[in-house]
């Protein structure tokens, strides 16, 4: 970012998103949208690839490796397995989140839907369908399990 700019990072439910851009734009600014799902997503497969490369890196110099240097490689690689493990557990944790706080919203919803007139529950349930569609729509987890089999990698 230049100097003189400004980032600006919020977490927003919007039923309209014209207003926000037309003001920002009169002042000059960008709007960039994403769901808040899809950064951490993307933040742990990118933790998960870096990982994933280190241990192919730790595979080929255990290939390579002297008998009295393999099982301080293997133990790096068993300890890449874990943080991957933990990864993979983190992103399976927030997929269960998201699912929960998207059922809780469409509950809210629903109540609010029942003393609603007929224009607020077209409005009402436009969010739901949109609620469903990116729940369907998000990405599966591209972050895969590590290979532990617990065997030294000169097993496998």
């Amino acid at each position: 970012m230049t100097p003189g700019k400004v980032a600006f990072l919020a977490e927003v439910q919007e039923s309209w998103e014209t207003p926000v851009d037309t003001r920002l734009a009169k002042l000059g600014g960008l709007v960039f949208r994403r769901l808040r799902s899809e950064v951490i997503e993307d933040q742990l497969t990118r933790e998960a690839a870096a990982l994933k490369a280190e241990r192919e890196r730790l595979r080929e110099e255990f290939a390579q490796a002297r008998a009295d240097t393999r099982a301080a490689v293997q133990a790096q690689i068993t300890t890449i397995d874990k943080k991957l493990e933990a990864i993979q557990a983190q992103a399976k944790a927030r997929a269960e989140q998201a699912q929960r706080e998207l059922d809780a919203k469409l509950e809210e919803l629903r109540k609010q839907s029942k003393g609603a007139n007929d224009r607020q529950k077209a409005q009402i349930e436009t969010r739901v369908a949109e609620g469903k569609r990116t729940m369907r729509s998000a990405r599966p987890s591209s972050i895969k399990p590590a290979n532990s089999s617990g065997r030294p990698l000169a097993a496998q």
